[in-house]
């Protein structure tokens, strides 16, 4: 359609959707009722009962039009102002209101990008950010953003737009992804933090099932920088797939094959990606299959993405295999929120008496029986009374209980019970010490 074509049609919806908010008005003032339904007739959007906000100039629920109306028209880009300014003036509810304007800034924006933007910044008709403010209005931008959204990026990007930049940049995300699905994800390091997963996800799966746009994405992440830093965005892009075991062994295989290092890469966070919601014993067999070099990386992968929660104690298991203990020791939280679901605490407590006699381990150990003393106490003295004796792990299991005995459940015959049963002098001594502290703050003599 040629320039003149579109401007020609574009002011003409702007003229009829001015006429019909009007027409719609004057058939409500002339019926003598309050409620005006919504343009296009959908009572869903403003029925019976919504109230007409209070403005300067016009009292609240009025139901008389204005003596004249707004001019809608004026010459060329104004056109579209007048029909904008002219939805001000009407006696409308919330909801009428907000589908007129949209309405409006949908077709403005297709010829005027950025005076479409101000204006909906500009609306504080109604106020607030929810129905009625300016978040409502963002949908308008969807046919332009998703036309042009390069420009529409280069916009966002000057500062013309001030602070209401940002309330667009969700829009823009979204409309743009469905077109030009490559060009958000070359961006997305420019996004706002909390907008860059969701961005990179949203791009990925855009691309995904159109070959030539997935060979496109596939090449922009085989040339994003050689660093750890973008080593995330990969991982965040190929969590944006659906999950596929079935598809772990060719990875595996091809990761076996690969010689460059992006490749790999690539391909390590793709397998780890196409596991993230298998059990431990495929997760554990998969990982298995990879050399001693891609067994490293991947238990790695392993740990920062969902498998290093779902399980994390084969995750773990992989990590010390690959003798990463700096990585073990840092991956309590991940286990501490794996124990917070789990059914079977003492087999994470079994799992716990397995860990090698290292420091790094021994700074997990505790966080595999705090479980299930916490939740089970009958079920945990039954399984510490089945620890064989002597055993160093089996005091520190005691201990463990009689803390909890005192400062969880205040019961002395608990700690009495877990006491007698320690071997350790220094260890019996310390729960001895807790217990006198603990007697002390409640005004009991100590042992």
């Amino acid at each position: 359609m040629k320039t003149w074509q579109r401007r020609a049609l574009t002011h003409a919806v702007c003229l009829g959707i001015g006429l019909a908010g009007a027409v719609a008005l004057k058939q409500a003032a002339n019926s003598g009722g309050q409620d005006v339904p919504p343009a296009g007739g959908n009572a869903a959007h403003g029925g019976k009962g919504e109230s007409i906000p209070d403005r300067p100039g016009r009292p609240v629920g009025a139901d008389v039009l204005s003596k004249g109306p707004a001019t809608t028209t004026t010459t060329g880009g104004n056109d579209f102002r007048g029909a904008w300014d002219a939805i001000a003036s009407r006696n409308l509810t919330v909801s009428q209101r907000l589908e007129m304007q949209i309405g409006v800034l949908r077709e403005w924006a297709m010829v005027d990008m950025e005076g479409a933007m101000r204006a909906a910044l500009d609306n504080a008709w109604d106020g607030g950010t929810q129905k009625g403010g300016v978040g409502p209005l963002m949908v308008a931008f969807d046919e332009a953003f998703r036309a042009r959204p390069m420009d529409a990026w280069d916009l966002l990007q000057s500062g013309r737009l001030g602070l209401g930049t940002e309330l667009f940049r969700q829009q823009w995300i979204a409309s743009a992804s469905k077109t030009e699905p490559v060009f958000v994800f070359s961006v997305a390091k420019e996004l706002p933090y909390a907008l860059r997963m969701g961005a990179i996800q949203m791009a990925m799966r855009a691309a995904m099932g159109n070959p030539e746009l997935e060979d496109r994405m596939r090449r922009k992440i085989a040339d994003l920088p050689d660093e750890p830093g973008y080593d995330n965005y990969i991982a965040i892009a190929f969590n944006a797939l659906p999950p596929s075991e079935e598809n772990a062994a060719e990875l595996s295989g091809r990761l076996a094959a690969a010689t460059n290092e992006r490749a790999k890469t690539m391909l390590l966070h793709e397998f780890s990606a196409a596991l993230r919601e298998a059990g431990a014993a495929t997760l554990s067999a998969e990982w298995a299959k990879l050399s001693p070099e891609m067994q490293k990386r991947a238990a790695v992968a392993f740990l920062n993405g969902p498998q290093g929660t779902k399980n994390a104690p084969a995750v773990l298991d992989m990590l010390m295999a690959t003798d990463q203990w700096d990585r073990v020791t840092a991956a309590g939280n991940q286990l501490t929120e794996y124990s917070r679901n789990l059914q079977d605490t003492k087999q994470l407590a079994e799992w716990g008496m397995t860990l090698p006699e290292r420091p790094e381990a021994e700074y997990l150990f505790r966080r595999t029986i705090d479980p299930l003393i916490n939740r089970d106490n009958a079920g945990a003295r039954e399984w510490i009374e089945s620890l064989p004796a002597g055993s160093p792990r089996k005091d520190r299991v005691l201990f463990a209980y009689t803390q909890n005995a005192i400062y969880a459940r205040n019961d002395e015959a608990l700690f009495q019970w877990a006491v007698e049963r320690m071997t350790d002098p220094d260890t019996k001594a310390a729960a001895l010490r807790s217990y006198d502290g603990w007697a002390k703050r409640r005004g009991l003599g100590g042992k």
